[in-house]
């Protein structure tokens, strides 16, 4: 097989279609019969969702905040290895293509954790992974200012490749060329796409709705596909397009026998989980369990729980209504079983919530309760040290870097997870009594391997990076 190849999709600022552009070109690719490796850059669940259905590989996320640099560039190159050496041979109509890593960024192309540098940006990815950088340009009230555009963002940073312009939401031939004609004798442009405004994704208050909960997302998606593959030159695309070197980062073998369960409720309500998560869990020595509260099922036998964030409280109608589930839970916590939950598994833990002038009851293992109806966003990166009650600080845990992304606010919390740093205040955050950990927090574990390890029953410890 050929050489895999890479790049990057940014745009200029958020909003420029650069998520839909980054599906079409990686569903324009695998019809072509190039095996793509998809991959997002930031904290985002849901995107990486959207990317796995287009592209029927996995997405992950590359995150430096969240997990080391080396980190990072290892999930990349393990997956781009996997990928050419796993590549779908029943879908290359053209026989056997190089495969393609395509990786969306986050924000606009400079936007990162901060002002004043460049820490967890799009750019700081595009130089960790040795990537060209295709520029989405939202042309929408623009003409010649695109040009001026284009050049601020491909000459901002000397050390940055921008190797190639696709001019989104074109409003017609004339505004096409127009803007053309302004961009002449600069960067390469490798697609010129009109606006559409039956391609719109789905959303609600967390971002676009997930793929698990969409069944009609597909022919949406075909027809981004479609528009994308009609309006952007593939050939010249990949022409830009740079080789992957082939670096296989050591990986961490899963051990020949898993010492514990853990059960991972994974449904419409419990669908915010990184795919690496569930995979350090297994190389930790873990068994998953999945199983589904929303559909009714009871808690599997299991020496962990796992609960993800989600939208427990638009499915807090048949969350309520589990009630075998919630005895469960009840009779697991009191017999010390060890419990995490981030956001909406946070939430679902606790006695109620209250959404769209309703309220449904919940587990009722913490004594707390979530309103959604204040709207007020929390979101950004953070540092946590767990309280003196948490166990993940008895198992060795010091710090872990995390995210947080919520309007909901609870209520009741006196025996906080963590102390948060988060926009230079100190919150105390979750809910822990010695073998529940429940929180805000996301966390990956390829970052915070050491909470993998306490819910997978090995308490080695060890710090946010070890």
């Amino acid at each position: 097989m050929s050489t895999p190849r890479g790049f990057l999709i940014a745009g200029t600022h958020s909003g420029v279609g650069k998520t839909s552009m980054a599906l079409g070109l990686m569903g324009a690719l695998r019809r072509r019969g190039h095996p793509v490796a998809p991959f997002k850059v930031g904290p985002d669940y849901i995107d990486p969702t959207y990317h796995t259905s287009v592209s029927g590989r996995q997405s992950r996320n590359l995150d430096t905040w969240l997990m080391p640099p080396s980190e990072a560039a290892g999930i990349f190159y393990r997956a781009v290895a996997d990928l050419g050496q796993h590549g779908e041979a029943h879908r290359r109509p053209r026989g056997a293509q190089a495969p393609v890593a395509v990786v969306e960024g986050v924000m606009g192309l400079f936007d990162g954790r901060a002002g004043g540098g460049e820490r967890c940006s799009t750019a700081e990815m595009a130089k960790l992974l040795d990537l060209p950088v295709i520029l989405v340009v939202d042309c929408s009230h623009m003409a010649r200012s695109a040009a001026a555009v284009v050049h601020g963002f491909s000459t901002f940073d000397p050390d940055l490749q921008v190797a190639g312009v696709i001019l989104n939401k074109v409003a017609g031939d004339s505004h096409a060329e127009m803007v053309a004609e302004a961009l002449a004798g600069g960067l390469p442009i490798v697609g010129v796409v009109p606006r559409r405004s039956d391609l719109q994704l789905g959303s609600r208050h967390l971002g676009l709705i997930p793929t698990v909960e969409n069944a009609a997302i597909a022919e949406v998606l075909e027809r981004i596909i479609d528009h994308v593959a009609e309006h952007v030159d593939i050939d010249a695309l990949l022409g830009l397009a740079r080789p992957v070197p082939a670096v296989t980062p050591a990986r961490t073998e899963k051990p020949p026998t898993p010492h514990s369960r853990v059960a991972v409720a994974r449904d419409e309500a419990f669908s915010f989980y990184y795919h690496d998560n569930l995979e350090v869990l297994e190389e930790e020595g873990a068994d998953l369990v999945f199983f589904s509260p929303v559909a009714g099922e009871r808690l599997p036998a299991c020496d962990a729980l796992y609960l993800g964030g989600g939208y427990p409280e638009v499915y807090g109608e048949a969350l309520a209504a589990n009630v075998g589930l919630r005895e469960d839970l009840r009779r697991a916590a009191a017999d010390g079983l060890r419990i995490y939950a981030e956001c909406g598994g946070y939430l679902y833990l606790g006695g109620e919530i209250e959404y769209e002038s309703r309220r449904f009851g919940m587990a009722g293992l913490l004594p707390t309760s979530t309103t959604l109806a204040d709207k007020r966003l929390r979101m950004g990166y953070i540092e946590a040290v767990p309280t003196a009650a948490n166990p993940l600080g008895k198992a060795g845990v010091e710090l872990v870097r995390g995210h947080l992304f919520h309007y909901s606010s609870t209520a009741g919390s006196d025996a906080p997870a963590y102390h948060v740093a988060h926009k230079g205040d100190t919150i105390a955050d979750g809910w822990t009594d010695g073998s529940i950990v429940a929180s805000y927090v996301h966390l990956h574990f390829r970052g915070s391997r050491a909470v993998a390890r306490w819910l997978a029953g090995d308490h080695r410890g060890g710090t946010i990076h070890d």
